[in-house]
């Protein structure tokens, strides 16, 4: 077990240094951003305008319990950004083979099973970091 951790870690390492990796999150990020800069002027009108009965109206002529509206905006605004996940998996794992990383890694961890399970959980452990930071940035931008 404390050889797959200190595979994972080491794994998480090269991820993080990669240049091209920390630009695709900063691209997706900055998107999150502007659409929600777009969208922030449409979504305080609707907030604005609920009733006293809890209804809200974000879309014309579709009035919905506030409550469960704000969170449908909320989790559906987290997962348009989402769909961008999978290039950044590529990108990540195509290093590997662009810089002939592959082998060196092979050869430092001589245990396959090891090996794919390192590699899997520090993706995991990115993907779920850019995921959180996405949906950081769109519960800031609810409560702006």
């Amino acid at each position: 077990m404390n050889a797959l951790i200190a595979a994972t870690r080491a794994e998480l390492t090269k991820i993080l240094t990669l240049r091209i990796g920390w630009v695709i999150v900063s691209v997706i990020l900055g998107l999150q951003v502007l659409i929600s800069v777009q969208t922030m002027g449409l979504n305080s009108k609707a907030v604005a305008d609920i009733t006293p009965a809890g209804i809200i109206e974000i879309f014309i002529g579709e009035p919905q319990p506030a409550a469960k509206a704000i969170l449908d905006l909320l989790s559906g605004a987290s997962l348009q950004m989402g769909v961008f996940l999978p290039i950044l998996v590529a990108v990540i794992v195509g290093q590997e083979f662009r810089n002939w990383q592959l082998g060196v890694s092979l050869l430092a961890v001589p245990r396959r099973g090891r090996f794919l399970a390192s590699k899997v959980s520090a993706l995991t452990v990115y993907l779920t970091g850019t995921a959180l930071l996405i949906v950081g940035i769109n519960i800031v931008f609810m409560y702006v």
